[in-house]
């Protein structure tokens, strides 16, 4: 049964339907198990593979997680000697990972199926995580460095940052880059990425934005510290003074409709304690945050519920989506900055 904003008699009651969303969504939150897709050896020493995927899979559980481990049920009645059945395999394997949430790797081998398995992940934008065969998460090819991008005055680190910053300008929101750097204390520096200025709603005036393709549990550290450091009272509901809003890969879709169904998805997953475009790292709330421009031209967070996201300007939205995305930085190209 959906929360209402009309009570029993049929009156305005803001109050009870802010106390009722706020317990079903930590109903929510506390059901929720996001799929991860299990990525290890099968062939070889297929025993002792076995038992480690079952390992594997343990751990994934133990983390909150439901565990998608192909390897361990195909094999039951498919052969990985005969070619055909074992094509068949890794085709049925990529239909399961495209209906989870991420793709966990572990061990420093990577067969031809898990090659496969990771590429495909790479091709749709999956966030990958690997783990050594102890379970301990690393950072895999941490020797190559993402492409600086030039923009608008700005050397980028990835070009990633660069598109939400075509984003932003798209937007017609102030932004600065990287403002200022932060001591939190017990030798831990943290650099925001952005500095929004003059949002409007409910993250009204200054707001930070990190911006993570892949989201380790160094750099959750960091940020969950910031985080803290802001809440006056982590019981109570209220604007951080260092309110961040948390986002990864342009969201996709060919509609705003679309965009905000990958929004809301992404919302609820785990990334080590936090949550990509959610409320919860900027007032505490657990709930979903659509960037977008509202009805007046002004940027603004809307939360996950069509009593919010009615004040949105979808197309202008829409539009803003489609410039970040679509935005070319090769051979000197400088994306063109458009205000609405």
């Amino acid at each position: 049964m959906s929360v209402n904003l009309y009570n029993s008699e049929r009156y305005y009651d803001p109050t009870a339907y802010e106390a009722l969303t706020r317990i079903e969504v930590e109903a929510k939150k506390a059901a929720f198990r996001p799929i991860v897709y299990i990525c290890s050896p099968f062939s070889g020493d297929t025993e002792t593979n076995i038992e480690k995927a079952r390992m594997y899979c343990k751990f994934a559980v133990d983390s909150g997680c439901i565990p998608i481990a192909p390897h361990l049920f195909f094999p039951q009645f498919l052969s990985d000697e005969n070619p055909k059945e074992r094509n068949l395999a890794i085709f049925m394997d990529v239909v399961l990972l495209s209906k989870c949430a991420e793709l966990w790797v572990f061990g420093d081998k990577v067969s031809k199926g898990m090659g496969i398995e990771i590429a495909k992940a790479k091709k749709k934008g999956q966030p990958i995580r690997y783990f050594t065969e102890a379970c301990e998460e690393v950072t895999k090819m941490k020797q190559i460095k993402a492409i600086q991008t030039e923009y608008n005055g700005y050397l980028f680190r990835s070009r990633l940052e660069a598109r939400w910053a075509v984003f932003f300008d798209a937007c017609g929101v102030q932004w600065e880059y990287e403002p200022e750097g932060y001591d939190l204390g017990n030798g831990i520096l943290y650099l925001p990425d952005f500095l929004l200025h003059n949002v409007a709603g409910r993250a009204y005036g200054d707001l930070f934005v990190e911006v993570k393709g892949h989201m380790t549990h160094k750099d959750s550290k960091k940020i969950k510290r910031f985080i803290e450091i802001g809440m006056q009272n982590p019981n109570e509901y209220g604007k951080s003074k260092t309110a961040i809003l948390l986002v990864g890969n342009i969201p996709e879709g060919e509609t705003m409709i679309d965009i905000i169904n990958d929004i809301s998805c992404k919302a609820y997953d785990d990334h080590h304690g936090l949550s990509m475009y959610n409320f919860e790292s900027i007032d505490g709330d657990y709930f979903a945050a659509h960037p977008g421009v509202n009805k007046n031209g002004r940027f603004e967070l809307f939360g996950d519920d069509c009593n919010y996201l009615c004040d949105m300007d979808v197309d202008k939205t829409a539009k803003a989506y489609k410039l970040a995305r679509q935005a070319r930085f090769e051979h000197g190209e400088t994306p063109m900055k458009r205000r609405f």
